[in-house]
Formats: structure tokens, C-alpha cells, sequence
């Protein structure tokens, strides 16, 4: 994944609040739920099994069969890393492989809380690269979560699908060839303005895949607040430091 690197601010003041002790991340923070004709299952991967590097945490993981409550395989996690800075940032990036029928998945990202700003900016991008990896004969990704039919939704003030969508994107069909792979993107192409007070972000994809095929994707959003709220996330961060 390409990953954006930006700042709240870079006043020495602030960078005294950035890490763990300035955001809040969720107990769950990776979650894919597969679900097809066999059945349906999910696998949650949770704060303990990654760690915090100051700023930064990140969670890997992966090579996991999704099964039903009888031990059915629905579908795989071939592979998954989770990244959140506490500046903040949500990225995602996932490889899975549909089961024997096609395969519904939802994958989503913890929920990152942070000190309430208003006068917020931010900035997602995604990709989804569906690939013909069983019988060769194509492969398809449809997608079919938030307003649009999106595969990829980056959401404030609420765990996805709940909250606010800010970008959503991908809201059509992938295909790609026998034998062959395609990549569906999408961008908000610069910085957009956040109405009211933001104090969460979150992030998800859900698609249907194709039989026997594999699709891996590839996000970020990032969030920042404009320089006249600086004062204002600094009460904040000191508010929120006195609650923890």
C-alpha cells in the first residue's frame, strides 16, 4: 500500500499528544465476514494480536480458513494487514479467495476515536483487483455496500456502515478475463472538507466474488483539521488524556 504520511500538525506542542495516549482504537480492529450457498462465517482479529509502534499501530494476519458454526469453509483470508495512526489514519489491506459458490465478503476496519474537531479535511482512496484464479472463466467483483452499490466506503463518526459516508467509491462491476486480473479505483482526488465535529473514522469494503476467485484490495483515509482548530483538538486531546 502506498501510504500517505500526514500530520495533524507539526508544532512540537501537539506531537506530545500524538500516539496511543491521543486516539482510541476499537477492541476488534479487523473483521471479514464470507458468506455463500455453504453458509456463513467470520473472523475478527483484535487489539492484543498487534501493537502500537508511537504513533502507529498495525495488525497482520492472515492464511485463515472462514468457516460456519459446523466447520463448513466458506471462504479464505489468504492475507491482511491493518495500519491506524493516531493522527488520524485507517488504511486496509486484504487477499481473499471465494469458496466453491460465489461469495459475499464484508471487511472492515476497527473504529479509530479521536479529541472532537470541527473544521475538518480528508482525503480516501481505493482499489479492488479481482483476479480468475479457479476455472478460468473470468472473474467478477460487484459492489454492493453503502448509498451507491460501493465496494469501498470510508466513513466519520461511526463504525462502517454506520456514521457518516465521506467517500465511497467502485460502485460498479470488476471484471476481469479468463484467466486474466482487473482493478477497479477510486479517489477523491485531493483534500474535501468535513462538515460539523469529526471524532471517529472507520473503513469497509463489501462486494459479491466470484466462484473459486481471489480479490485483494488496498485503501487509505486519512483526516486532518484546519489550522484555525488547532487550539480546540489540543483541549481536546488534554480532555481526552484526563478521561483515560
Amino acid at each position: 500500500m502506498s501510504r500517505i504520511r500526514i500530520s495533524v500538525v507539526s508544532f512540537a506542542a501537539v506531537a506530545a499528544f500524538s500516539g496511543p495516549a491521543f486516539a482510541d482504537l476499537s477492541s476488534v480492529v479487523f473483521s471479514v465476514t464470507a458468506a455463500n450457498q455453504q453458509g456463513s462465517g467470520t473472523y475478527q482479529a483484535t487489539i492484543d494480536q498487534g501493537s502500537w509502534s508511537g504513533e502507529t499501530y498495525t495488525w497482520t494476519g492472515g492464511g485463515v480458513d472462514i468457516t460456519d458454526s459446523s466447520g463448513e469453509v466458506i471462504a479464505t483470508l489468504v492475507s491482511a494487514r491493518m495500519m491506524y495512526q493516531a493522527d488520524p489514519q485507517v488504511g486496509i489491506i486484504f487477499d481473499v479467495l471465494a469458496g466453491g459458490t460465489d461469495t459475499q465478503f464484508t471487511i472492515s476496519s476497527g473504529l479509530l476515536s479521536f479529541p472532537g474537531f470541527g473544521g475538518a479535511t480528508g482525503v480516501a482512496s481505493a482499489g479492488l483487483t479481482v483476479t480468475d484464479a479457479g476455472q478460468d472463466d473470468g472473474a467478477v467483483a460487484t459492489g454492493n455496500g453503502g448509498s451507491g452499490n460501493s465496494a469501498y466506503q470510508a466513513n466519520y463518526n461511526g463504525l462502517a456502515p454506520a456514521g457518516t459516508i465521506f467517500a465511497q467509491f467502485i460502485p460498479s462491476v470488476v471484471v476481469a478475463n479468463p484467466g486474466g486480473t482487473n482493478t477497479g479505483l477510486g479517489s477523491t482526488g485531493g483534500f474535501l472538507p468535513i462538515p460539523g465535529t469529526v471524532s471517529s473514522m472507520s473503513a469497509q469494503y463489501s462486494f459479491l466474488l466470484s466462484a473459486n476467485d481471489s480479490a485483494s484490495g488496498t485503501s487509505n483515509f486519512v483526516i486532518i483539521p484546519e489550522p484555525a482548530s488547532l487550539g480546540l483538538v489540543l483541549a481536546g486531546a488534554l480532555a481526552f488524556l484526563r478521561r483515560r
